[in-house]
């Protein structure tokens, strides 16, 4: 630190120039206080109080001090101010307390955002070096200071200039990116110029000198505090960079890498284990040479292979000599093909049958056989190489051996070693070997590794002190005066706790009180003395300790490894997905290719079926066995013609299915046939089976019927044809309809063009005729006869040519009417009939009606269903049984009527005379009229008389009890005056 001093020898005091950001001051601030922490990687800060009045005069700055202005310090830096508070008791004592932080922090502000380099994928910039002043694009330094322009690149190691590491940051602000992530991966240390805005670059083993310092308790040393810790010492690593990137073939063949130096000592191991691992450490080193010229014989064979998988290219691009081609073109140019290829299958043209198949697809598969043998031929090449290149890898592989600790220590020595090997697991993503880099870049990164993952081991493989102390302040001690201007953060001083102990250690941060140097404090980091050289721990650690009024180191490598890899390991998954495109898996039986294509499973040579393969892409499955020459099965998304119209949809083609069960709407083909014949159907349509069901109904040899359980006789809902049963051709309802083999129809009942039959009668549906079998009548509503001949009988009348005689005992039927002429109309009021039917009665002496309907007249029993007629009269009726269905006539007239049982179901009689009406048992079901007067009325042989009782609208029952005597079967009796026996 450049301490300033006054012609009197006195400590001056800096000023704190409050400036815009553009850098015009405006003015020095008066201050009350004034405190500076100087601190190694890690940001300055300043703090201060000014006051609003001083001895009564305000401070013109006061009102401008605030957060986000920028303070200038003279040869130290600029700043920031972060805080201000403000305290006040009053007008003429409020002030300002400020914190403010060096400049650099401003470079947290602004990201990195997707920010990929030397991964060697599309989105990453590649051959980046840490610092390329020639190639600003190329220099990594740069790339991140993009953002800030106003920031420039000042000191940097010439041993970083060519340095490479690989990174992926999806977001990180640049400081961040600058202190923690590129520190680490380059072993480096950014030191910020805030006055010229200027980033230094050293590397962790160059920053700072040794100051020649020595302190003790004769000078300055006040008090110390010391203590270690074993907890996190580890004396091996295994070393691993991105995608699994390992040490072998700069390590001798490990990937491990081991420090005991610290305990090499006779005070940790016996003598027998000191003096082996002391031979074993210089086996390793000679043999390291011997490797090394190996490995580079290994590498030569490496290049040759290299140059006829990825070099070889003809002389021109549309060469078909494929001899001129490398491996990976020739691949590349069946990769093309064989895409042709898919989409000629895609198209169908795969079939010997489509009309592409000789023009396109088989030119195309013939230039695919030409190009797979050409690789044959190369891959044959390379095997030589690879052979030449195993012999050289056995050599390595017995050096390799030669070093090993079972070959180097007995097992009793290896137990005691054991005790000191402290494994751990270092990972780095930021050592990457891409595709884009030559040889010599390879292994200069993997070089480059080993470097980096010795010097953490280096860190971590013995304790770790961590002391405290308390100090005067160097810069009040006149002898210190020549060697204080070095005492500043990063550089060395020497400790003497006494005499034969000294620890060596660096100044982390210096804090001054500028108006109180008593005030003063100085952190210290430690230094790790090893027997080949000095080394500090790592920058993040510094970080922290920088942060701490006490020292302390810490080295926590499973911390820093673990998540790292866990990370680098999930991020590859992704990356990649569950199988890379362009990666091939081989069992004993088969290849394995997936690329664009999609995927190809191929059989190998040696098996059964050696030219079986299957497809998978575009939708598809597709299975060959020449090789893709033909297809013989498509599965997924194909081409096909239904009733005439091409469709494209999923589905599948094949030369032959088995399955158990199909089910479809449609199945369109040439020609249909089961395993054994029973079942076909020819391209013309024609179907044979020798038996079957469809919906429910079976197909036989013999007949066709519906699937019910049946016999000889057939069940009664068996329908069905053929020449099953009594000779029956077609049959149903229990063989009560049938017809035989001679046309024969035999029905027991049913309809005919509105004709009824049943097993006893023929009728006409609506009723109008009839034929009974039973009773042998023949029954017509109406009925017209011509031609008679003369002697025709109707029962029991004759027609004679003039007339019809006969008697009338077993009725007589007419048309329209009916007459009675000479002795029958005297005898009428006599006459006893058993059945009379006619549509019309005229009567003019004893029975007289304009129009009269009756069905049936008998004289034993008299039923009349309907008599219609406005008059008429009657002396004597005389039946021993009579039913009227209906009466209804204007004026009826009764002079005697005797029966033993009368039933009138209606009864319309405006006026009803009837002189004498005798019964035993009468039942009127409707009776309606406007007057009755009966003279004399009999029941059971009593007279009765009538008395009028009151007025009764409508009365309806079965059985009518009057004055004891009962009326059965009175359907309805309306009428404005009833009269009852008295």
């Amino acid at each position: 630190m450049q301490i300033e001093r006054n012609p009197y020898d006195n400590i001056s005091v800096r000023s704190f120039i409050l400036c815009k950001a553009n850098g015009d001051r405006l003015g020095s601030i008066k201050c009350a206080e004034k405190k500076s922490t100087q601190k190694f990687i890690d940001c300055n800060e300043i703090s201060f109080t000014t006051y609003l009045y001083n001895d009564t005069i305000k401070n013109d700055l006061y009102d401008t001090i605030c957060e986000l202005q920028y303070i200038e310090v003279p040869e130290e830096g600029r700043f920031i101010i972060s805080s201000v508070q403000i305290q006040s008791e009053g007008t003429e004592y409020e002030n300002k307390q400020c914190v403010a932080i060096s400049e650099e922090v401003i470079l947290a502000q602004k990201y990195l955002e997707n920010f990929t380099i030397n991964m060697g994928s599309t989105e990453s910039i590649d051959g980046v070096s840490l610092y390329n002043l020639s190639d600003p694009h190329k220099s990594l330094l740069h790339l991140a200071l993009e953002k800030y322009p106003d920031w420039t690149i000042g000191h940097v190691d010439t041993e970083l200039y060519t340095m490479q590491r690989c990174f992926e940051i999806t977001k990180q602000d640049v400081y961040s990116f600058f202190t923690s992530t590129v520190s680490k991966a380059f072993q480096c240390v950014f030191i910020f110029d805030t006055l010229n805005h200027r980033i230094n670059v050293y590397k962790e083993s160059s920053v700072g000198e040794d100051t020649n310092i020595y302190i003790s308790y004769n000078n300055l040393l006040k008090n110390t505090n010391i203590s270690s810790s074993t907890d996190d010492i580890k004396t091996c690593l295994t070393v691993l960079g991105a995608d699994e990137l390992n040490l072998r073939e700069v390590n001798i063949g490990y990937d491990k890498i081991y420090n005991l130096e610290y305990f090499h000592d006779l005070k940790y191991m016996s003598s027998g284990l000191y003096e082996a691992y002391e031979n074993w450490k210089k086996k390793w080193n000679t043999n390291v040479k011997t490797y090394e010229d190996l490995i580079t014989q290994y590498q030569g064979y490496y290049n040759q292979i290299h140059f006829l998988e990825h070099e070889k290219m003809p002389s021109s691009s549309e060469s078909t000599n494929w001899s001129e081609y490398g491996l990976i073109p020739l691949k590349e140019q069946l990769s093309s093909y064989e895409n042709k290829q898919s989409i000629m299958i895609k198209a169908g043209q795969g079939a010997p049958g489509h009309k592409d198949y000789t023009s396109l697809y088989l030119p195309c598969f013939n230039s695919i056989q030409a190009i797979t043998s050409q690789i044959k031929i190369i891959e044959k090449q390379i095997a030589d190489l690879k052979k030449q290149q195993k012999s050289v890898e056995t050599q390595m592989n017995n050096i390799i051996s030669s070093v090993s600790m079972e070959n180097n220590f007995t097992a009793q020595q290896r137990k005691e070693l054991s005790k000191f090997i402290r494994e751990d697991e270092l990972s780095s993503s930021n050592f990457v070997v891409t595709d884009t880099m030559t040889d010599s870049e390879r292994m200069d990164m993997l070089h480059e590794m080993l470097d980096y993952a010795q010097e953490e081991l280096a860190k971590v493989s013995q304790p770790t002190l961590q002391f405290d102390c308390d100090m005067g302040n160097i810069y009040l001690i006149p002898e210190f005066n020549i060697v204080s201007q070095k005492f500043e953060v990063g550089n060395y001083i020497h400790i003497c706790l006494r005499d034969d102990f000294k620890i060596k250690a660096r100044i982390l941060s210096i804090e001054r009180n500028l108006y109180d140097e008593s005030d003063f404090k100085v952190t210290f980091g430690n230094i790790m003395k090893l027997k080949t050289s000095d080394v500090f721990q790592n920058v993040t650690d510094a970080l922290k300790i920088a942060s701490s009024t006490a020292t302390s180191v810490s080295f926590n490598s499973s911390n820093w490894n673990r998540g790292n890899k866990e990370a680098t390991d999930i991020s590859k998954m992704l990356a990649d997905g569950l199988l890379a495109a362009g990666q091939s898996l081989h069992s004993a039986q088969s290849d394995i290719v997936v690329d664009d294509r999609g995927m190809i499973i191929r059989n190998k040579q040696n098996t059964s079926h050696a030219g079986d393969t299957i497809f998978f892409g575009g939708g598809q499955i597709l299975f060959s066995d020449d090789n893709l020459k033909t297809i013989k099965t498509a599965l997924g998304r194909v081409q096909y013609t239904k009733k005439g119209i091409t469709y494209n949809d999923f589905g599948l083609l094949a030369q032959f299915v088995i399955a158990g069960y199909i089910a479809g709407s449609i199945i369109e083909g040439t020609e249909f046939i089961n395993g054994n014949g029973t079942f076909s159907v020819t391209p013309q349509g024609y179907l044979t089976s020798k038996s079957g069901n469809i919906a429910g109904w079976e197909i036989t040899k013999n007949a066709i019927f519906n699937n019910l359980s049946f016999t000889n006789q057939k069940n009664s809902k068996s329908t069905g044809m053929g020449t099953y049963g009594s000779n029956w051709a077609f049959w149903a309802g229990n063989g009560k309809f049938s017809v035989d083999q001679d046309g024969k129809i035999v029905a027991e009942s049913g309809k005919i063009g509105g004709a009824e039959i049943s097993d006893s009668y023929i009728k006409a549906t609506n009723g109008k005729w009839q034929l009974n079998s039973l009773t042998g009548y023949a029954t017509f509503t109406g009925a017209k006869i011509n031609g008679v001949d003369i002697g025709s009988t109707f029962g029991g009348l004759t027609y004679n040519g003039n007339g019809t005689h006969g008697n009338f005992n077993n009725g007589f039927t007419a048309d329209r009417s009916f007459g009675v002429t000479g002795g029958a109309l005297n005898n009428f009021n006599s006459l006893v009939a058993n059945k009379v039917t006619a549509a019309y009665i005229d009567a003019t002496v004893k029975l007289s009606a304009n129009y009269a309907t009756i069905q049936s007249l008998e004289a034993a029993k008299a039923r009349i269903s309907t008599i219609e007629s406005n008059y008429i009269s009657a002396n004597t009726v005389a039946a021993n049984y009579a039913t009227i269905s209906s009466l209804d006539a204007a004026k009826a007239r009764i002079d005697s009527l005797e029966t033993n049982v009368a039933n009138i179901q209606n009864l319309y009689v405006k006026t009803a005379d009837i002189n004498n009406l005798i019964a035993n048992n009468a039942t009127i079901k409707d009776l309606k009229t406007a007057s009755i007067d009966i003279n004399r009325l009999l029941v059971n042989g009593r007279p009765a008389t009538w008395t009028r009782r009151d007025v009764i609208t409508d009365v309806k029952a079965k059985t009518v009890t009057v004055a004891g005597v009962e009326i059965h079967e009175i359907g309805s009796i309306s009428h404005s005056s009833i009269y009852c026996l008295s």
